[in-house]
């Protein structure tokens, strides 16, 4: 599968409408392009016409992005479209949402209480008509009724947990400072991108510039709260929250991986291992083994 920002132009994958843009050094790029995909044998899944990118500047509709994919991997594809409704504040590109058929079981997850919407006055009066349900208050003097009158306590409270307090299956990677305001604007913005792709023919449409006013907004939201979240976790923090806040301000930012690639080694046909350290070493290596000849 082959994916990204190919930036060409060709009447192959593009409106014709954007034929301004079919220049002769477009098509002898985008030559080089389709010679490669003919030699690997990929296929476009992208359908022709797509929009994928409105220009910052002119604002016309283009496609620069696209994907292909060799014939095993196409037999097992389902869908591949774009979704204007969820473009990004601040971004040019549309989303394209590819979807595969991989036939993978799905890992055992079990979802967990979310005590953060518990509704309290209900989770209250429900456990305050438990507890009326089993004998009252009265001194323990043998082993026996203090046995009993635990597993009757715990037993109201668990059937107390289950009618009350709603089940969550959080995401792996869902960020800790999102909030549910910030979903909703998020869902606002995906009917008025849909609105404004609808109407890109129409530059002084009033849906263009609602779309810019909310992005701005939903931009400012996002900083606020993610400023407000990590604030109040600072002052807030304890324990071994000082050694992680500690980690957060001495480390560099990023995503968490390495910075650089490491010494990489290979192995040639008479078994000799040669190691790669330098940048045009790594580079010529990983050239190799990704793209060989056909």
């Amino acid at each position: 599968m082959w994916l990204g920002d190919f930036n060409r132009h060709h009447p192959l994958w593009d409106e014709e409408r954007n034929s301004h843009l079919f220049t002769g050094a477009a098509l002898e790029a985008s030559q080089k392009l389709i010679d490669i995909l003919a030699d690997y044998g990929l296929m476009q899944i992208l359908p022709k016409d797509i929009l994928t990118l409105q220009s910052t500047n002119s604002g016309n509709w283009t496609r620069l992005d696209n994907i292909f994919c060799t014939d095993h991997t196409c037999g097992t594809l389902i869908t591949c479209d774009t979704d204007p409704g969820r473009r990004g504040p601040n971004t040019d590109h549309v989303l394209v949402l590819t979807q595969f058929d991989m036939s993978l079981v799905a890992s055992a997850d079990s979802p967990s209480w979310n005590y953060h919407e518990v509704d309290w006055e209900k989770f209250n009066s429900t456990i305050n008509e438990a507890l009326s349900n089993i004998n009252p208050p009265s001194p323990l003097d043998m082993v026996e009724s203090f046995q009993a009158a635990a597993r009757s306590l715990d037993a109201a409270l668990c059937s107390t947990v289950e009618e009350v307090v709603p089940k969550t299956r959080p995401h792996p990677h869902q960020k800790q400072w999102w909030t549910k305001d910030l979903t909703k604007r998020v869902d606002e913005l995906k009917h008025l991108r849909k609105q404004v792709y609808r109407f890109r023919a129409i530059p002084d449409h009033i849906s263009h510039t609602r779309l810019k006013e909310k992005e701005k907004q939903l931009d400012k939201e996002i900083h606020t709260t993610k400023e407000t979240h990590w604030k109040d976790w600072l002052e807030e923090m304890a324990g071994n929250d000082i050694w992680i806040a500690s980690k957060y301000i001495t480390n560099p930012g990023g995503d968490g991986g390495k910075s650089r690639i490491p010494t990489l080694k290979s192995q040639s046909a008479d078994g000799s291992e040669t190691l790669a350290a330098t940048n045009e070493e790594k580079g010529a290596l990983l050239a190799n083994t990704l793209f060989p000849p056909p």
